[in-house]
C-alpha cells in the first residue's frame, strides 16, 4: 500500500500542513503511549480538530501505517547512503541493519506497534521490501572482496531476513537491554555470513 492510499488527498495547502503536523504528533504520542493513544490526544498537539484527523486518515491503524511508512522511508534513505560508502561489506552490513534495527530506540512504542501493524497486515512486506535490495547489493559486494560465504544471495537474503524479524525484536526486548539489541543481531548475522562462522 503506498502513502497516497492511506491519507485522503486534498488540493488544500492547508490541508496538506495539516497532515504534515497530524503524522509528527501522531510519531510522538505513539512513540510515549503506543496503543494507548487516543486520535484526540493527537489531534490537540497539532492543534487540529479530531475530524480532520478523521478526514485525513479514516482510522488510527491507517495513521499508524502512514507514520510506519515514513520511517521505513528514512530508514531506506539512510541505508541507500551506507551502500555508497567505500568500506568492506561486512562493516556495510553492519551499518545496514543498525539503520533498521535502531527503530525500536529511537520510537519506542511506535515500534511495537508497527511489529503488531507488520505481523496483521501487509505492513510486514513494506518493512521487508526496505531491506531486499540492499542485503543483495551488499552480500554480493561481500562474496566479492572474499568475506562472505559463496551461497546465492538471494538465500542468504532470506535468512537475513527471517533473523531480523520485528517479532524477534519485541521477544528479545524482555530478555536484554535494548540499547544491546542491534549489536547482537548484526554479530550474529555476520557470523552466519562469513566463511569463519
Amino acid at each position: 500500500m503506498e502513502k497516497e492510499t492511506l491519507s485522503v488527498p486534498s488540493g488544500r495547502k492547508d490541508a496538506n500542513r495539516n497532515e504534515r503536523k497530524i503524522m509528527e504528533s501522531a510519531k510522538a504520542i505513539f512513540k510515549e503511549k503506543g496503543t494507548e493513544a487516543k486520535i484526540e490526544e493527537i489531534a490537540e498537539k497539532a492543534g487540529v480538530g479530531v475530524g480532520t484527523v478523521y478526514r485525513r486518515f479514516l482510522n488510527k491503524e491507517r495513521l499508524v501505517w502512514a507514520v510506519g511508512i515514513e520511517i521505513i522511508e528514512e530508514i531506506r534513505e539512510k541505508q541507500q547512503f551506507d551502500l555508497n560508502l567505500s568500506i568492506p561489506a561486512d562493516q556495510k552490513m553492519r551499518l545496514i541493519l543498525d539503520e533498521f534495527l535502531l527503530l525500536h530506540q529511537k520510537y519506542g512504542k511506535l515500534h511495537e506497534m508497527l511489529v503488531t501493524l507488520s505481523q496483521e497486515t501487509k505492513f510486514g512486506d513494506e518493512i521487508s521490501n526496505v531491506l531486499t535490495d540492499v542485503l543483495q547489493v551488499t552480500i554480493k559486494e561481500g562474496q566479492e572482496q572474499g568475506i562472505f560465504r559463496k551461497e546465492q544471495p538471494e538465500i542468504l537474503e532470506i535468512f537475513i531476513l527471517y533473523i531480523i524479524n520485528p517479532n524477534l525484536i519485541k521477544r528479545l526486548r524482555s530478555q536484554m537491554d535494548v540499547k544491546d539489541i542491534p549489536k547482537t543481531i548484526a554479530d550474529f548475522v555476520l557470523k552466519g555470513l562469513s566463511y569463519k562462522a
